[in-house]
């Protein structure tokens, strides 16, 4: 099946893994992370992760909320200073004090998409690894909450994807934290996997040397395909594509604006030890299932920062990641503790469920 994604040019690569708490029960690679060097795809080669940086974003909350530094059901603006517009100046925006929104919206309706929060399409928001000294997060961030800031929909009343609402998550992660959103990540998530170096899994605000310490696939987009004509209108061609190879366009290196939503770049290996870092604490997975109760006539279809599925009986616990040039799906069976991970270099932006159609094999599910 992984092979097959390749032949019928799905993808320029594909890699897979199952695993358990403990180790890797199978894995399989197919295709090139690089056409034009034919360099082939393997485990350890690293693909943007995009939105399953969202799953990061909220096991930190779930930690601080463990740790008795902020509770779920409290309003954001307990911790980010009400600001309007006008008044906003460098420093609110720095220390992560600028919060225009006037309508009590709590950090678990941020993290289940039911804050309300605007989602405008957010392809277009990313810059070249060449513009990295030019970039300024701050400007980005006050820019698009401002233009964001009338909610569609009440606090609470529907579930509306909203990467914008991950943004205000990674202020309130910075603002108790007292550091960066980045800086917190790694010291609360990513050291504690035990990586060896150079460890797989960074955000481009790490100022990792990619070139020489990483195996770093290229994204491509199809050449002829509805999807490259869709994006033609999100990003310059002349910037992003570098050229076109087997019918794929190539893309430059690229950075996402904004790490809380999507910024994680990793390889599908430590994607895998991540998950099984999951899998093994009973603490954290509980407090991932616990659901909203606020509203008991109202089903959402996440559990704090990840969406929830089955497969027969099988409950899971699932996120996709994906944007130009790359796709990706992590997944959790947390009653038969395994995890799969599902990495591409092609252009993905819904949550496809492939790992639905992979894992009946080694769920024993026909």
């Amino acid at each position: 099946m992984i092979e097959s994604f390749v032949e019928e040019r799905d993808t320029p690569s594909a890699v897979y893994i199952f695993a358990d708490a403990d180790s890797i029960l199978h894995s399989h690679s197919a295709g090139y992370s690089d056409l034009k060097t034919k360099t082939k795809a393997d485990i350890h080669t690293v693909y943007k992760g995009f939105s399953i940086t969202k799953t990061f974003t909220s096991l930190a909350i779930l930690k601080l909320a463990m740790q008795n530094q902020l509770h779920l059901d409290d309003p954001v603006e307990k911790y980010l200073k009400p600001t309007s517009t006008n008044s906003a100046s460098q420093k609110d925006i720095q220390d992560g004090s600028y919060y225009p929104f006037v309508e009590s919206i709590t950090i678990r309706q941020l993290m289940n998409h039911t804050s309300g929060i605007k989602n405008p399409i957010p392809v277009s928001w990313v810059h070249r690894d060449t513009e990295e000294n030019q970039f300024s997060y701050s400007d980005f961030y006050k820019k698009i909450i401002h233009e964001n800031q009338t909610l569609k929909t009440a606090p609470g009343k529907e579930f509306s994807y909203s990467n914008v609402g991950y943004m205000v998550l990674g202020e309130v992660i910075a603002k108790i934290t007292k550091t960066s959103y980045v800086e917190a990540i790694n010291k609360m998530i990513l050291d504690p996997l035990g990586l060896e170096p150079p460890r797989q899994i960074f955000f481009y605000a790490d100022k990792v040397d990619t070139k020489n310490q990483y195996r770093i696939a290229t994204g491509y987009q199809k050449r002829f395909s509805f999807m490259n004509l869709v994006l033609g209108f999100f990003i310059d061609r002349t910037k992003y594509v570098e050229g076109t190879y087997q019918g794929w366009n190539a893309l430059y290196p690229f950075y996402v604006n904004g790490p809380a939503y999507g910024g994680l770049s990793a390889s599908p290996s430590a994607l895998v030890r991540y998950l099984q870092i999951l899998l093994a604490d009973k603490d954290l997975q509980r407090n991932i299932l616990s659901s909203d109760n606020s509203n008991p006539n109202q089903k959402f279809p996440v559990t704090n920062g990840w969406f929830t599925g089955a497969i027969g009986k099988h409950r899971f616990i699932h996120h996709a990641g994906g944007g130009a040039g790359f796709y990706c799906e992590i997944r959790i069976y947390p009653d038969l503790k395994r995890a799969s991970v599902i990495m591409m270099n092609r252009t993905g932006i819904s949550d496809e469920r492939l790992l639905d159609k992979i894992d009946k094999k080694f769920l024993k599910i026909e």
